[in-house]
């Protein structure tokens, strides 16, 4: 039975039964709520954790490869000129 839909001659100790009984529904779903909500910034931080390793590690491997060819293109020049000698 609804509270909204209760007799008006209801007794005083089941009016308060319905209403404890509305409270502790309304504080289940609100502690869903903020579970349901530490749960998304958990996944939220956890995603920026992510995107921020990820950025760090493309610029780790462009700074690799920037080398690599720096390297290659040294090796190249010596080995022109110890095959032009």
């Amino acid at each position: 039975m609804g509270l909204l839909n209760a007799p008006v001659c209801m007794p005083l100790n089941v009016l308060l039964i319905c209403v404890v009984y509305w409270a502790m529904q309304w504080l289940v779903l609100l502690l869903l709520l903020l579970q349901v909500e530490r749960n998304i910034q958990k996944v939220s931080d956890a995603y920026e954790t992510l995107a921020q390793h990820s950025q760090k590690r493309e610029n780790l491997e462009k700074l690799m490869r920037l080398k690599l060819d720096s390297e290659i293109s040294r090796l190249t020049e010596v080995n022109q000129q110890v095959q032009g000698d």
